[in-house]
């Protein structure tokens, strides 16, 4: 524990990761339930080389990251820097370099647009469906969440007044994808 100076309150260190993208983490899962990994490498070209990447493995991270309020290509650090969020998604490699074609970055941003609204209509009450993107960013998508490992199971866990927004948004999300 490191002394306290000033304000009453303890600071305390902790081994455990932590995000601060806790609601993209259930944005990835629900991707991932609806298959968007395996039809981005179904359809879209494969690596040239036994070393390149996937094609999920690209724009997977991109998808989460402009839904994260990523305006750029050089934003997908932010995704790339969270240690937390990448043990619980399937982002275990991501490339380090830009794509090249604008064109290519506008579609995801087309497709990432709609997992997000698919999220927001399949999974959500009523009153969220009214909420721009940047609202869902602020309430959802940037919830802090603390990763933590207990015997073989992963936890993601949330503020308590956040449990019954993100535990319906999890079961509505597994009832859809039906994974």
């Amino acid at each position: 524990m490191i002394r306290q100076t000033v304000l009453p309150f303890k600071l305390e260190m902790t081994n455990d990761l932590i995000t601060s993208h806790a609601g993209l983490a259930v944005l990835g899962e629900f991707a991932v339930g609806l298959g968007l990994n395996e039809a981005l490498d179904r359809y879209l070209p494969g690596p040239g080389s036994g070393a390149g990447y996937l094609a999920s493995e690209h724009v997977f991270p991109i998808v989460l990251m402009l839904n994260g309020g990523g305006r750029s290509l050089e934003d997908n650090r932010e995704i790339r820097e969270d240690v937390g969020l990448r043990e619980i998604l399937p982002l275990r490699r991501m490339p380090c370099g830009q794509f090249e074609a604008n064109a290519v970055f506008f579609r995801i941003g087309v497709l990432a647009y709609n997992v997000g609204r698919l999220l927001i209509l399949l999974t959500m009450d009523e009153s969220w469906h009214r909420h721009q993107v940047q609202t869902l960013r602020w309430k959802f998508y940037g919830t802090a969440g603390k990763i933590v490992f207990h015997g073989r199971s992963v936890y993601l866990k949330v503020s308590r007044s956040l449990e019954k927004l993100f535990s319906r948004v999890r079961l509505r999300s597994w009832e859809f994808t039906g994974t």
